[in-house]
């Protein structure tokens, strides 16, 4: 079940990965351009141990994020999922390149464990705070973006600090 819950959803990020971005090739290359312009892309996470699939969508300051992530622990499979807005502080250093970020959004948890020919599941959903900074390789010809910082989660009764860290292929 988790499995065609997982290739829905990376079924539906890259299908709108691509329709969103179909008139939107060209990436930003400078600071200036970046306020301006609308710019996706597509990649992997690292959130708090758990590997996520992402789609980003960002307008001048203002970015969105969703995504999907997939963990098994003792015997329960995990499935996690999360919807964040993001506002970047844009520098004028690097042309631009090297931005900071803080934002927020809803973090979702679906736990199945199955024994016997039996199975039970729970969701539970809750916050997301987190900041960070990413730094862009398209000043240089490469529409790939690096990031990493500190996020916290807040989901039913467990809070916590981690960390997240991910690479992004920008078209």
């Amino acid at each position: 079940m988790h499995r065609k819950i997982a290739l829905v959803a990376v079924l539906v990020l890259v299908l709108g990965a691509s329709a969103l971005a179909h008139d939107n090739n060209k990436q930003p290359t400078s600071a200036k351009e970046t306020k301006r312009s609308l710019h996706m892309g597509i990649g992997a996470k690292y959130l708090s141990g758990v590997p996520f699939l992402i789609l980003n969508g960002a307008w001048g300051n203002f970015g969105a994020e969703l995504g999907a992530g997939l963990a098994a622990q003792g015997g329960i499979s995990l499935l996690w999922y999360s919807a964040n807005g993001k506002y970047y502080i844009l520098l004028p250093v690097l042309d631009g390149a090297l931005r900071p970020y803080l934002g927020g959004g809803l973090i979702g948890l679906t736990a199945t464990a199955s024994t016997g020919g039996v199975s039970a599941s729970i969701s539970a959903t809750g916050g997301n705070a987190f900041g960070g900074l990413e730094f862009s390789f398209a000043s240089f010809g490469v529409p790939i973006t690096i990031f990493s910082g500190a996020n916290w989660l807040f989901l039913g009764t467990y809070g916590g600090q981690g960390w997240h860290v991910g690479l992004r292929w920008d078209f």
